[in-house]
């Protein structure tokens, strides 16, 4: 009943939303309609079908038909892995293996061990992706030995640290779709016309688990994979009236040469890996009863194969997800110049590996492959750990205390305390050294160059005062309960509007130029408007240049110099004239196409007064943004008082000018400090 009075309201959704074109779906319905399409489909369709299936091959399996045991065998990609096994597995007293690849001395080691076990070995040294060669190689191979099975397992992974992100068709990645897909339709339909000649025949494709579903660093690789899936299930109904029998083998995570190579963006601790031994022997007996898809292991295809089914926004919602949660807990780069793979360690195990190894006196090495750190390299792990975003928790920095119970006597206290910035940084100070605001105003100081008239600090809700309220006698951090591993937030106040500086309008200038690759792209700049509710109401944007029910406001929209190779946006912000409910308007750059802010030289903004441009009241590099796709730069928000305040942000955060609801999100979750 309440799925029926669901499907209802959304007809009259649809209806409502879409009259003129009553034949489409609007895209704020999509994915319900695509969920419960899968559920209806799976409860009335696949089910009961998949249980027919089932009871019939129960039956075959008690049958007495005969399994086919092929004599001669052709494995493409041969002299390691997945092919390597095959072939051991296949080699047996009057077997002909063809073993096909372009390593030469490992092709040998392979035939030496499958001759010992009876089996006759034929080595082809061809590389793949030449496909003349190729196909004359399978060719006279055939007219030798009529091939009865084909392995196309023939495979390259397409990104490498060293050459990921470089674009050149020709020098990166067309080497490998000449082999993981040009190379291996090759050889199929080669072999396949001369088995439809016969009208028998076996040919079994290797694909992976990625070509389900993408993985960072590897769109080529799993994009090749899924053609070569689509390709197998059309290839397994045209075959078949021939009696040839196509099978798609969709390995998990196996222990090959290839996917342990460090050299790869994603070779993962070897525990997580199969045998290739193991599925080269699940291979083989499947195929014996023509099996047309051979998952193993069964739980890694399971996963991927499951979240392709879901509907579109929820993929792309799961993948931010992990790809958001691995770039925070992952070391930001390689873990020493001497290691020559992406880290599969998070850094929290790194520096657990590390510290153990320092207390131990032992010297410190990668955790994954032995490489030796250098003392700096160390330094820069502890200090990234240090200032690791997941590990300051914001609530509870801005939590308010039930009761704020004051200690007099703060002298006894020992530790560590933290300072963290809206960016992410983090200083480290001792409360042995540091018995006081002023104390520790001062020492931010020195460490930064922040005036301590420019700092606020903010802990459990509560803003730590400089001095008591009657005199000048410093305040003790005591005061405030701030004991040993606590966090207090630093903000940075660039700028304070009051009467006195009769100013009443800014200017946000924002510049950048484009990137070295590029012909043009854009850095946009933007001003979201918050209200006293804490809400966002307005946004102004290169395409949302004026708002009537903000008029004291407005954006440049784009500006452009394609001969010096620069632009800017400027929004003007009039204060005196802004509604009464606007508290906060949150400055933001982003990049428009580039993947992040480092695709852009001096990407910078400036802050005047209009009527004296030539008196700039701040400006600000924004060098530490070079790995995002937006920064919040700053906010501008009034105080109880009614005066304006200019707090430096410079927090990072995912989203852009197409897609704000990740700007708004990073923005909600910082926005309390500025009440």
């Amino acid at each position: 009943m309440l799925l029926i009075i669901l499907i209802s309201l959304l007809t009259l959704l649809i209806y409502k939303i879409n009259l003129s074109y009553p034949s489409t779906i609007p895209p704020i319905v999509q994915t319900i309609f695509q969920a419960i399409s899968v559920l209806f489909a799976n409860v009335f369709i696949v089910i009961p079908i998949t249980f027919v299936l089932f009871i019939r091959d129960i039956g075959s399996i008690f049958s007495n038909k005969e399994r086919i045991d092929p004599k001669i065998i052709l494995i493409t990609g041969a002299s390691s892995g997945i092919g390597e096994s095959l072939a051991k597995e296949y080699a047996k007293p009057g077997n002909i293996l063809g073993l096909l690849a372009r390593n030469e001395e490992k092709l040998n080691k392979v035939a030496r061990v499958c001759e010992e076990k009876g089996a006759k070995c034929e080595i082809l040294k061809i590389d793949i992706s030449n496909i003349e060669a190729l196909t004359n190689a399978l060719e006279n191979f055939d007219d030798k030995y009529p091939i009865d099975l084909l392995f196309a397992n023939a495979g390259q992974l397409a990104a490498t640290r060293d050459n990921f992100g470089k674009f050149e068709w020709e020098d990166s990645y067309k080497p490998y779709i000449d082999v993981n897909y040009t190379g291996n339709i090759a050889s199929i339909m080669t072999v396949y016309k001369r088995m439809k000649v016969r009208r028998r025949g076996q040919i079994a494709i290797t694909s992976s688990i990625a070509g389900w579903l993408s993985t960072p660093m590897t769109a080529f690789y799993s994009s090749m994979k899924a053609a070569i899936n689509s390709f197998a299930r059309d290839l397994h109904y045209i075959a078949k009236p021939y009696n040839i029998h196509v099978s798609l083998i969709v390995p998990g995570l196996i222990r090959t040469e290839m996917t342990t190579n460090p050299n790869q963006p994603f070779s993962h601790n070897p525990r997580y890996y199969e045998s290739s031994d193991n599925l080269a022997k699940i291979i083989k007996q499947q195929l014996s009863y023509n099996v047309f898809q051979i998952c193993w292991p069964y739980i890694q295809y399971l996963i991927p194969f499951t979240m392709s089914t879901y509907p579109t926004r929820i993929q792309l919602l799961l993948s931010s997800l992990l790809v958001d949660k691995l770039s925070q807990e992952f070391p930001p780069d390689v873990i020493s110049k001497n290691c020559f793979h992406v880290p599969n360690f998070c850094l929290r195990c790194v520096i657990e590996h590390l510290c153990v190894q320092k207390q131990n006196e032992a010297q410190q090495t990668c955790p994954e492959c032995e490489a030796i750190l250098s003392i700096e390299e160390f330094e820069d792990l502890d200090l990234a750990w240090e200032k690791a975003p997941f590990r300051i928790h914001i609530e509870k920095i801005s939590e308010p205390e039930p009761t704020t119970e004051y200690t007099q006597n703060g002298n006894d206290l020992k530790g560590d305390f933290y300072i963290v910035l809206l960016n992410g940084t983090k200083l480290k100070f001792g409360l042995e050294s540091i018995k006081n605001v002023l104390s520790l105003k001062e020492a931010i100081n020195k460490q930064t160059t922040i005036e301590i008239d420019k700092q606020k600090l903010i802990y459990k809700g509560v803003e730590l005062q400089t001095y008591s309220t009657h005199g000048k006698t410093p305040r003790k951090l005591s005061e405030y309960s701030i004991v040993a591993e606590c966090h207090i937030q630093l903000l940075v106040l660039l700028y304070s509007i009051s009467k006195e500086l009769s100013i009443n309008a800014l200017t946000f200038d924002l510049f950048w130029e484009y990137p070295r690759d590029k012909r043009r792209d854009f850095l946009d700049g933007t001003c979201l408007i918050y209200t006293d509710t804490g809400s966002n109401s307005h946004i102004f944007d290169y395409k949302r240049k004026t708002l009537v029910d903000i008029p004291s406001m407005d954006h440049s929209g784009d500006v452009v110099n394609d001969a010096a190779r620069r632009g800017h946006h400027r929004i003007t912000a009039n204060l005196a004239e802004m509604p009464s409910n606007v508290t906060k308007l949150y400055f933001v750059l982003s990049s428009w196409s580039s993947p992040n802010i480092g695709c852009f030289p001096n990407p910078s903004f400036k802050m005047f007064d209009p009527s004296n441009p030539n008196v700039q009241l701040c400006s600000y590099s924004i060098s530490s943004a070079a790995s995002s796709r937006a920064v919040i730069m700053c906010v501008v928000s009034k105080n109880r008082e009614g005066y304006w305040n200019v707090f430096e942000v410079g927090k990072l955060s995912d989203g852009n000018a197409r897609n704000y609801a990740p700007i708004n999100h990073t923005i909600m979750n910082m926005d309390q400090f500025f009440s």
